[in-house]
């Protein structure tokens, strides 16, 4: 009996043993989480809540069809073609020499013509900075070092003198790069011209083998595609062209004004006239895709929000009417010029509708006379203040019959007279005529006698005489 007591109080003694270890492996196992859960939220609170903030929302645009422009009877004058470009969208995270790469792929696959390379003394720079980093970095220490001995002074230097101690150390052999790699900095420029996920337009109109080649090989030219990029045209070539306006990269004096509208920076507006007057309706409302992004890089797909067309714009111009007032233009300069005008380079025309004011035509034709060929300025009866020379004699007949001073149809002998001792005369002595024959044949005489008329001028023998006088003079 005593033994067996003696064996189970032994057994109970080792069970608050372990007992109080489990609790101990509890409590230090709570403690550690504690811990981390305190170093989550007070060291690294901050910067979690950081990262979690990079997850945002990003639009990625698409160019819809702009606005068409029509004349007054539904002709096409300007009108919208699409053509297949090549397009790059960079994420926010993408380095340079991530872009660097994807450009010399991009340089092995297209053909981008010289007269579309728009590079920069500072795009071959910083095409060189990238790949030669270490000789760049040499470089800049040197060079800092020698100008601004100090460790204080060196701590002081703005990023922008930085980046310019930088371009300085750089030599004109450095950057002296043939076609091929200029090609490459070329492509990379249009890749960078905008924000990021942005269309960055490449090249514009790109051939089939272009297009089936990328097509092939969008796994290695991430952020590259091929979209339809909206360019205008102009049926009627040369009429009205300079009223209808530019449409074109935004100007960089206007940039800030039409970013405040939403805008992004290599978007096409309206630069003048008519395209710049109406650009809110014929642009349209462009199609977006939207993004979430995680440190800039897109996650899912995209959410499309479609957009709209440009509105369409109808003028008061008739096309065809218009054309034949350029010919007629083109004529009477060229038998100006027979006649020994050789100072007759350049002629105006408008036409409008009497009871509406409506403008039926509106014509600027100037001729090159090394070339004999004729360019469309038509805006020039907007811009230029030009003589109207005998344009003024249709008012002047008007003003004459409005007063009473002539009747309709009554006949004038258009010869020399005298005015305040100086001869005058029309380019040709016409004879008897009516007011419409005046008109037709720009009668100078006709004009004096119809002013002298209204200023009570004393007449000057036949020049002044009466229809009845000038009809006996007809019949005679």
């Amino acid at each position: 009996m005593a033994k067996r007591i003696t064996v189970r109080g032994r057994r109970r003694n080792h069970l608050p043993l372990r007992l109080n270890l489990m609790f101990f492996v509890v409590f230090l196992l709570f403690a550690i989480l504690i811990f981390r859960l305190g170093v989550v939220q007070i060291v690294n609170g901050e910067k979690i809540s950081r990262e979690v903030q990079k997850t945002e929302m990003t639009a990625s645009k698409y160019e819809v069809p702009r606005g068409k422009i029509y004349d007054r009877d539904g002709r096409l004058l300007v009108d919208t073609i699409s053509k297949y470009s090549i397009v790059y969208r960079r994420a926010q995270s993408t380095k340079v020499d991530e872009r660097i790469e994807i450009a010399q792929r991009l340089a092995a696959i297209i053909d981008l013509p010289k007269k579309d390379w728009k590079v920069t003394e500072r795009d071959i720079k910083d095409f060189w900075v990238a790949t030669n980093t270490e000789e760049s970095d040499r470089r800049y220490q040197a060079a800092v070092k020698k100008k601004y001995p100090s460790t204080e002074a060196q701590s002081k230097l703005s990023i922008a003198e930085q980046d310019q101690i930088r371009l300085d150390a750089i030599t004109k052999k450095d950057i002296d790069y043939d076609d091929k790699t200029m090609e490459v900095i070329a492509i990379k420029h249009n890749m960078e011209v905008g924000y990021a996920l942005d269309p960055q337009l490449v090249k514009l109109g790109a051939s089939a083998k272009e297009m089936a080649i990328i097509d092939e090989n969008l796994e290695d030219l991430k952020g590259v595609s091929v979209e339809p990029f909206y360019e205008r045209s102009y049926p009627y070539e040369g009429t009205l062209r300079n009223i209808f306006g530019k449409y074109s990269k935004i100007p960089a004096e206007q940039q800030a004004e039409f970013k405040a509208k939403g805008y992004s920076l290599n978007d096409r507006v309206g630069t003048s006239f008519l395209e710049q007057q109406y650009e809110d309706l014929l642009r349209g409302k462009p199609a977006y895709d939207v993004y979430e992004t995680f440190n800039g890089e897109p996650v899912g797909d995209p959410k499309r929000e479609e957009g709209e067309s440009g509105k369409d714009l109808v003028l008061t111009v008739d096309a065809e009417y218009n054309k034949k007032v350029d010919q007629i233009m083109q004529q009477a300069i060229k038998m100006g010029r027979g006649m020994g005008s050789r100072y007759l380079k350049e002629g105006y025309a408008v036409v409008m509708n009497p009871q509406t004011g409506e403008i039926l035509a509106m014509s600027g034709q100037k001729l090159d006379p090394s070339t004999g060929k004729f360019t469309d300025v038509a805006i020039n009866n907007v811009l230029t203040s030009l003589q109207i020379g005998s344009t003024i004699k249709g008012a002047t007949v008007a003003m004459g019959l409005q007063e009473g001073v002539i009747r309709q149809n009554e006949v004038i002998n258009d010869a020399p007279i005298t005015i305040g001792g100086t001869k005058k005369a029309s380019y040709v002595n016409m004879g008897p005529i009516t007011d419409l024959t005046a008109l037709e044949r720009s009668s100078n005489v006709y004009m004096f006698n119809i002013a002298m008329r209204m200023a009570k001028y004393p007449s000057n023998g036949i020049a002044g005489a009466s229809v009845d006088a000038a009809a006996a003079i007809m019949q005679n």
